[in-house]
């Protein structure tokens, strides 16, 4: 019984000393900001205004979602992103705003913040842009453009899907450092 309880005190304490110099793998994420997705549209084709802002719109929470599940980031509530630009960047593009973001990403408290948007050439083809910059040293940490074909919600989600995979892959091959 006695050496019993000698292994037991022996394994908890080598237990503990493993635990105490083990760096934790449970380091917190880094906040994302992902701004508004917006359109630049040259295809020059006639529709309403409103039919583009619910599928960016929804484009936006899309992508947060999957970055959020795939465990990339934290993603800052879409709520205070939307608050922010308001408060910093009524009104003008925010792909060609002049720094805004890092004063939107500031604001809310992100370390990193996504600028997205699509270009619709035509109905048929379209382009996804993002762009992810470090609030404190203004670097772009990642950048991609993504060609797809359709002009619908479920084309541009396949185009963030697929571009989220692709910030999985690159930060498990470390090339997105300051991802979580």
């Amino acid at each position: 019984m006695d050496k019993l309880v000698r292994i037991r005190g022996l394994a908890l304490a080598a237990l503990v000393a493993w635990i105490a110099v083990t760096p934790s793998t449970a380091e917190a994420r880094k906040k994302l900001a992902i701004l508004p997705f917006e359109i630049h549209d040259t295809s020059g084709e006639a529709g309403p205004a409103s039919r583009h802002a619910e599928m960016l719109s929804k484009l936006t929470q899309y992508t947060g979602e999957r970055i959020e599940a795939s465990g990339l980031y934290d993603v800052v509530e879409p709520s205070a992103v939307a608050k922010a630009v308001a408060e910093v960047n009524p009104g003008t593009y925010l792909r060609a705003c002049n720094g805004c973001e890092f004063d939107i990403a500031r604001k809310i408290g992100a370390d990193e913040v996504m600028i997205g948007w699509v270009w619709k050439v035509s109905t048929l083809i379209g382009t996804l842009h993002v762009e992810i910059k470090d609030v404190a040293s203004g670097r772009t940490t990642f950048a991609k453009v993504l060609d797809f074909r359709g002009d619908n919600s479920k084309a541009w989600d396949r185009a963030a899907a697929y571009m989220v995979d692709g910030m999985r892959k690159d930060r498990d091959a470390g090339k997105i450092p300051n991802a979580g």
